[in-house]
């Protein structure tokens, strides 16, 4: 059947979200083991993934265990899925009781994002 110009279906420049959040996840986990190594060793978690006002920019929010007996560290991590690059800030910091994050501004290593 031959569509007539009227009846193709507009392309309305939307992504495919679950795709963008699993490319997403898949970017930061391969960040975190540049990071920290062995992401299982470390107790590895996806706390957050959330699209950042742009169609095309991820927050992620992971946290691991540094060592036994020491308390979460959580980070802070933009990805751009269309690039498939860090971008900046990135933050690593506590959750405070309340549940809220408090995080500092670390700076982005260029042997992180290749």
């Amino acid at each position: 059947m031959i569509m007539t110009q009227e009846e193709k279906p507009k392309e309305t420049g939307r992504r495919d979200e679950e795709l963008d959040v699993a490319m997403a996840v898949e970017k930061t986990q391969n960040i975190m083991r540049k990071i920290i190594g062995n992401l299982q060793q470390k107790e590895f978690r996806l706390e957050n993934v959330k699209q950042n006002g742009d169609n095309t920019k991820y927050i992620v929010i992971c946290s691991i265990v540094p060592d036994y007996g020491k308390e979460r560290d959580y980070y802070f991590i933009k990805i751009d899925v269309v690039s498939g690059k860090q971008v900046s800030p990135m933050g690593i910091g506590k959750q405070m009781s309340d549940g809220s994050f408090e995080f500092k501004e670390i700076p982005i290593k260029p042997e992180w994002t290749i």
